[in-house]
């Protein structure tokens, strides 16, 4: 089995700040069997801290120590933060996983090595807590996290027009002997789920009568679909796309509430709707993206 060693990369390249780091080092966890990629998890408890600060000091610290910086997402009192583990050419990358719940002040970060690696969990801890140590609450805080924003643009709604978004996955997952191994697949979902887009461009939809039930019941939303690749004005051409390179698929799912705006729309149309990414996938020649609670949007101006 190919091991590769981390003692020199990921954590370890922070610098230690305030050690006052018994209840972050006390709440250190490992578990799992290291050769399938053990995983690891800390916590600290910072009373009164706002998720949204705590998650954006976060992303300064990730940014400062070259870290790539996936998707930031809020689902009631807690904030999820994505960072990645760049790629090497002596190890592959891995997402890392931040949270910080307002309700209990509890902020607490994650990760699973790839299959192959390994690193000390004395080393693993050190440099969590070098993390998680340096959040700071009040104004403070609170400064440092919108000067990181204003670098990684977690928050903002990304603009982009579907035949770029097709281009941009087929970049990132190209076609490969024996398809994306699991830890290239993690790596890229981190990049976009959970990220908010505003995508432009032509759709196909399933808009007949057979589509408006499901399972005998009302359907809870209806899928869009949209042309990730245009040649010429052939709708055919434009819907499969490049032969020799992976189908994209964008599927929007549009919920139940904006039935009729649905109905309305012809494949060939022209749609700008705004949604989350909730899942990437890669199998064989097709790469599909979903997103949920699409809703109509504004075209982005020209």
């Amino acid at each position: 089995m190919r091991r590769i060693s981390l003692l020199s990369i990921l954590f370890l390249s922070l610098t230690p700040s305030l050690f006052a780091a018994d209840t972050c080092e006390a709440n250190f966890k490992t578990s799992g069997d290291p050769r399938n990629g053990a995983f690891y998890s800390t916590s600290v408890t910072i009373p009164g801290i706002d998720n949204r600060s705590a998650i954006g000091q976060l992303e300064k610290i990730a940014l400062d120590q070259k870290f790539q910086v996936g998707s930031e997402d809020y689902s009631g009192t807690v904030g999820t933060l994505i960072i990645i583990q760049k790629e090497t050419i002596r190890h592959e990358g891995f997402p890392i996983t931040i949270t910080a719940d307002k309700a209990t002040g509890v902020i607490s970060i994650s990760t699973r090595l790839n299959r192959g690696q390994t690193a000390k969990p004395e080393n693993i801890r050190m440099g969590m807590c070098s993390m998680l140590n340096q959040v700071k609450a009040g104004s403070e805080g609170e400064a440092i996290a919108a000067e990181a924003r204003a670098k990684s643009h977690t928050d903002e709604v990304v603009d982009i027009k579907a035949t770029d978004l097709g281009d941009k996955l087929r970049k990132d997952l190209p076609v490969t002997r024996g398809g994306n191994s699991e830890s290239v697949m993690n790596t890229v979902s981190a990049k976009y789920v959970g990220r908010t887009y505003r995508i432009d461009g032509q759709v196909r939809t399933n808009n007949d009568p057979d589509t408006l039930v499901y399972g005998g019941s009302p359907r809870e939303n209806f899928d869009v679909f949209f042309i990730t690749k245009l040649e010429a004005s052939d709708l055919g051409k434009a819907i499969f796309g490049d032969p020799y390179k992976r189908q994209v698929t964008v599927v929007c799912e549009v919920p139940a509430s904006q039935k009729d705006y649905y109905h309305q729309l012809r494949s060939g149309d022209f749609a700008t709707m705004t949604g989350k990414v909730k899942t990437l996938t890669a199998d064989g020649m097709e790469i599909r993206m979903t997103l949920t609670d699409c809703m109509p949007a504004t075209p982005p101006a020209k």
